[in-house]
């Protein structure tokens, strides 16, 4: 069991294992408020055209399509020697997704409902990174 630690975590006391966790909970905290923040900002933006059900599934394709993109730019950076190609199929992905994911009832119910049951994790996650964030600040006085 024990391997599968890496060797610095064995020369940390707890303490110091656990200020480690709360300063990337902290940072995950401000990632998330910065994605929630540029998500309502579209909200806001596009609010009178949009309905409620197709912003929801809008707004997670897109998050989900940029998190799987960022994933794939890391795995194929260095490998794939035409990054243009890709950033292109990219951004026309994404011009697909705001185009026909509207007109598919079936895919706002489903991605609708996706969204509902992953709130409650999302709550949970972000009290999580509260808690860490206070530590931070703990620690910093």
């Amino acid at each position: 069991m024990l391997r599968a630690v890496p060797s610095l975590i064995l020369s940390m006391s707890t303490s110091e294992i656990i200020g480690s966790w709360a300063y990337n909970m902290t940072f995950t905290l401000f990632e998330t408020i910065v994605i929630l923040l540029f998500v309502l900002a579209i909200g806001m933006a596009f609010s009178i055209r949009i309905s409620t059900t197709t912003y929801v599934t809008l707004s997670s394709f897109l998050l989900t399509e940029i998190a799987l993109m960022r994933l794939l730019f890391e795995a194929l950076t260095g490998v794939f020697s035409y990054m243009d190609i890709l950033i292109a199929a990219c951004l026309i992905i994404f011009i697909l997704t705001v185009i026909l994911v509207p007109k598919n009832p079936k895919w706002k119910d489903i991605t609708h409902s996706v969204a509902t049951r992953f709130a409650v994790l999302t709550y949970i996650y972000i009290f999580i990174d509260v808690i860490g964030a206070i530590i931070v600040v703990v620690r910093l006085v």
